[in-house]
């Protein structure tokens, strides 16, 4: 029975764990639904004071998809720019409804979707992500 469970662990492990952090309660439920049915594994903040709070006990975050704007506190390019200094091997994709591609402009490497996005999109725009980072990880 031990040896069931490490194996169920073990297999969990290799699949890329996603936090969704976005103010906007339904957005963030309905990008992380999307995202599990895809078989991601995915966590969720409304906040990036709290999203720094899950990298630091998770770890093993390979993707953040972050709102710009998430309201009081931290916004998403703050934590971005956290992300790259503690955490650098995890990748970003930022949202937004209010900024255009030019706000993250020393974020480069992080696409943007502008709001209104189909989660379908956000969805391959993720596994784009993550398959660059698999590709990158097999050559170093």
């Amino acid at each position: 029975m031990a040896g069931e469970q490490e194996q169920v662990e073990n297999s969990e492990d290799r699949v890329p764990a996603v936090l969704v952090v976005e103010g906007e309660i339904m957005i963030r439920l309905a990008v992380a639904d999307g995202l599990r049915r895809r078989g991601y594994r995915v966590l969720g903040s409304s906040s990036g004071e709290d999203a720094q709070k899950i990298m630091n006990t998770r770890g093993n975050i390979a993707l953040v998809f972050a709102d710009i704007n998430l309201g009081a506190g931290m916004n998403g390019l703050e934590l971005a720019r956290w992300i790259k200094i503690t955490h650098p091997r995890t990748r970003i994709v930022f949202a937004s409804g209010r900024y255009n591609s030019s706000a993250i402009d020393d974020l480069a490497d992080a696409p943007l979707l502008e709001k209104p996005y189909s989660y379908d999109t956000a969805a391959a725009v993720v596994a784009q992500m993550l398959g660059s980072k698999l590709e990158s990880d097999l050559e170093h």
